[in-house]
């Protein structure tokens, strides 16, 4: 292992590359290969040899790794270099050998530059090969990085794809920043594709933050909306009416019973 990293670091010093240097870089890489290095070595030789312009022998290694890693490493590499074809295809490798985690990479890094369809396309390519809920971390990612408009973009994409809590994530992140009136916009609308946690999830929210009659009135429309009912009644209805609600929506007294007695 010493050797190999020796050799490796010498190589990526570009102002000292000796005249055999092709050769050392080649044995390097099958030393490295042969030694079965851990995961996190591999990728950090993949960066140096990156870094020293030695995409063929990055690419033998990371093509050669028992794990999709070092092929996410190179994709992410390639990125920073703005490299967009080489990336897609190292990810596209990670992703057909069980790793999709590359396509989300590069979705957050298009997006960041505001190139919103193909950062779109790159998390679609992710949830197709398995990534769960790409393009909601992908909208929540740009409202983090106060993309606001673009992220509300992707939560509908993804609501259209069936991951109909996408917008509800979306409004709780609006929800924690005081944001209010936004976060239940898309919490509604959430709800109305379908989401069955939303508008509970945000009047936990509200009912925590000391504001008792916003949470009931988001409880109370989820429960008109028929959004809890079953067998596990959602904690916040037991929370704001232990004793559980008349038809006409007002709560049930002590002696007609609880929830649960229903």
């Amino acid at each position: 292992m010493r050797m190999t990293w020796a050799i490796v670091t010498h190589v990526s010093n570009r102002s000292a590359l000796p005249v055999s240097s092709n050769q050392q870089v080649t044995e390097a890489v099958s030393l490295t290969l042969r030694q079965r290095c851990p995961t996190d070595t591999l990728s950090q030789t993949i960066k140096q040899l990156h870094a020293a312009e030695r995409e063929t022998a990055a690419d033998r290694l990371a093509r050669n790794s028992p794990t999709a890693s070092p092929l996410r490493r190179l994709a992410e590499l390639c990125m920073l270099r703005q490299k967009y074809t080489e990336a897609e295809a190292y990810a596209e490798l990670a992703a057909s050998r069980g790793s999709p985690r590359g396509y989300s990479y590069l979705a957050r890094s298009r997006g960041s530059r505001g190139e919103l369809k193909e950062a779109v396309r790159l998390a679609v390519l992710a949830d197709d090969h398995g990534e769960v809920e790409a393009l909601s971390k992908l909208s929540q990612f740009l409202e983090q990085t106060g993309r606001s408009r673009d992220a509300e973009y992707v939560a509908v994409e993804a609501t259209r794809r069936g991951d109909v809590d996408a917008l509800a994530r979306l409004g709780y992140m609006k929800e924690r920043h005081g944001l209010h009136d936004e976060a239940e916009r898309l919490v509604r609308i959430a709800a109305t594709a379908g989401s069955r946690h939303g508008l509970n999830v945000l009047a936990q929210m509200r009912l925590d933050s000391g504001l008792r009659a916003d949470a009931e009135r988001l409880a109370l429309l989820a429960a008109n909306r028929g959004i809890g009912a079953g067998q596990q009644l959602p904690p916040i209805w037991q929370e704001l009416w232990p004793s559980g609600l008349e038809p006409d929506g007002t709560p049930t007294t002590d002696e007609a019973g609880s929830f649960e007695e229903q």
